[in-house]
């Protein structure tokens, strides 16, 4: 049996155990274009100039420290679209045979509220080992965090791409949202949001659901366009308290071209001085009350840098209105003498006009109804109606499997 597209590459992923650093960037111009995942951290403990060497050799771009200590800088090679998926590898491959180049990583495994280009603390690929199916008939269990979860998400996209190859990046990423469930996930920070969904700095909007994702990618329709508006909250130099917070009241440019009514990404622009920067806590919370932490505490960073036009995105605030009262969190978690100002605060919104919120949240099982359940509260078996022969019992599969 010929594997199809999708399944080529699927399993390509899983053999190179690739995973981003960065956003998860998907080619649109049909079903076959590639879905792809990009960037490399790499370990050099000489420093930037051995860094800036190495990068020159290889051909890579040196885009800079990524952790306070400067040894691990994030590159990119010159010779590949940022985008692309495999050429990257031969280019990593030579790179780490460097003797002065002492890891390379696809991914890092963060462990922190935020993940961004500054980690409260980095933990490497070693999460718990699961084992899964390999090349060849073989199996492995070195297949973790993100490395696996960022090439199946991929692979779950590229179905819901066969299944409509018009959706843009917008669309997929609200299926995505939907198509989302805190299923069994643990954590103490799950929350609902002001649109009623739950969320968490840890697992986002919760599990995947692949076969919900293409269900809802089948009927979809295409997203309005993108609406920005940026609103200038603080221009001048003010001080920052060990507890503050900033409010600005925002309609959200409502009334005009680029008014926004539901919302999807939110950033935050800031300029700040500060005496021990790991000790600053930042945090927004939306008009619906949606608190989200853009920085947690980073025991480890002492820079006494700040921020300097730093930008800080929430996804937590999706399909939310705008409009009302944002509230900026800035507050001291450490050394009780710390001092800092706070120069500019720009708060950049982005969404659509459409009331997002008035779509149907996806597919409804309305064809046969449980009958028993285990103790879990999953079906174990359900009744349903099927022509000519009535009332039919049958066994119930798990959720989104189907016989």
């Amino acid at each position: 049996m010929r594997l199809a597209p999708t399944a080529l590459w699927l399993s390509l992923a899983v053999a190179l155990n690739l995973a981003p650093f960065g956003p998860l960037a998907v080619g649109w111009a049909s079903a076959r274009a590639p879905i792809y995942v990009s960037s490399w951290a790499v370990r050099v403990t000489q420093g930037y100039q051995e860094a800036e060497r190495l990068s020159r050799k290889f051909g890579f771009v040196n885009l800079g420290q990524i952790f306070p200590d400067g040894q691990y800088f994030h590159l990119r090679h010159r010779g590949v679209v940022q985008q692309s998926l495999t050429p990257h590898w031969g280019h990593r491959l030579h790179l780490k045979r460097d003797p002065k180049m002492e890891d390379a990583f696809l991914s890092m495994a963060f462990n922190t509220t935020k993940i961004w280009h500054m980690a409260s603390t980095v933990a490497l690929p070693l999460s718990a080992p699961q084992v899964t199916t390999d090349l060849h008939h073989q199996c492995t269990k070195r297949h973790t965090g993100t490395s696996a979860s960022a090439p199946l998400a991929a692979g779950m996209i590229a179905l819901a791409l066969e299944a409509n190859p018009l959706l843009s990046w917008r669309d997929l990423q609200h299926l995505v949202v939907r198509a989302s469930k805190p299923a069994q996930l643990q954590a103490e920070d799950w929350r609902v949001n002001g649109v009623g969904r739950q969320v968490s700095h840890h697992y986002g909007y919760g599990l995947l659901d692949a076969g919900l994702l293409v269900d809802l990618a089948r009927t979809w329709l295409p997203t309005k366009p993108q609406k920005k508006c940026v609103i200038r909250v603080v221009h001048a130099p003010t001080p920052i308290l060990p507890r503050m917070h900033v409010q600005k009241n925002v309609s959200a440019c409502s009334g005009r071209r680029r008014g926004i009514h539901s919302l999807e990404h939110v950033q935050v622009q800031l300029s700040l001085s500060y005496s021990r920067r790991g000790d600053l806590e930042i945090s927004l919370t939306s008009p619906m009350g949606t608190r989200s932490t853009l920085v947690a505490i980073r025991p480890l960073d002492v820079s006494s840098k700040g921020y300097n036009n730093w930008i800080f995105m929430s996804t937590h605030y999706w399909d939310e209105a705008p409009q009302g009262l944002w509230t900026l969190g800035l507050e001291n978690k450490g050394y009780y003498f710390n001092t800092g100002t706070l120069y500019r605060y720009t708060l950049l919104l982005y969404g659509t006009t459409e009331d997002m919120t008035r779509r149907p949240p996806g597919p409804q099982v309305t064809s046969s109804a449980c009958v028993r359940r285990d103790t879990e509260g999953l079906c174990q078996e359900r009744i349903g109606h099927a022509p000519l022969l009535g009332p039919l019992r049958f066994p119930a599969c798990r959720p989104r499997f189907v016989n």
